[in-house]
């Protein structure tokens, strides 16, 4: 099932994907999963100076709970609410999707995708970014010829395919050299405050060794 979400009423039309659900979703559903925690911890683990960065603010700055409530403010104002040439767009964009994953392994599908439309205001245009089994994409976005996009669109879906299948994920990021180091990182407050997140994901939980040991 593909639906895009509205205030008052959800429009649904057969599938171009059946393995999964597609969700455009609308901007009262929109502010609450950009405002969500998902299983990263996001908003446990992002800075003041991140948050900052992202809202154009100056210093000084607020406490981390201040900054946290200001920058959850921010975030409800960066939805926005989709049209119908919108989920054009979409279903246009997840038929290739769909058929590329198929090519590869038509289990990969996860039982659900949510789309939320962005303004470009906090990572700038032409970020995509996803938390949990959402993926963001900014307005202008849909504005332009979804065939020039379908290659990122791939870049998102592994980070929701691979956040749901750790195994998949440790096979996959191995290939590349990178192993599960099982440690806590816990960085000094002169390095800490100012870490910047991967808007993609805030775990810090693979490494290489440099050394080739």
């Amino acid at each position: 099932i593909f639906t895009i979400g509205a205030t008052s009423c959800k429009i649904k039309h057969p599938s171009i994907a059946k393995e999964m659900i597609v969700v455009l979703e609308d901007s009262t559903a929109a502010a609450n999963l950009i405002n969500a925690d998902d299983e990263d911890h996001f908003f446990t683990k992002i800075t003041v100076i991140d948050m900052a960065i992202q809202m154009h603010m100056s210093p000084p700055y607020g406490s981390r709970l201040e900054m946290i409530k200001l920058y959850r403010d921010f975030l409800n104002g960066q939805v926005l609410q989709p049209s119908a040439k919108d989920r054009v767009w979409i279903d246009s964009a997840f038929h290739h999707v769909k058929d590329g994953i198929n090519k590869l392994n038509g289990n990969l599908f996860p039982p659900q995708i949510s789309i939320v439309k962005i303004k470009p205001d906090h990572y700038g245009e032409g970020t995509f970014y996803t938390r949990g089994s959402t993926i963001f994409i900014p307005d202008h976005v849909f504005d332009e010829d979804f065939n020039n996009h379908i290659t990122v669109m791939y870049h998102e879906f592994w980070h929701v395919i691979s956040r749901n299948n750790p195994e998949l994920k440790r096979k996959a990021y191995e290939l590349i050299g990178f192993l599960p180091h099982n440690k806590k990182l816990i960085y000094s407050d002169s390095i800490g405050q100012f870490l910047l997140t991967n808007p993609d994901g805030v775990v810090d939980n693979y490494a290489t060794n440099l050394n080739g040991e």
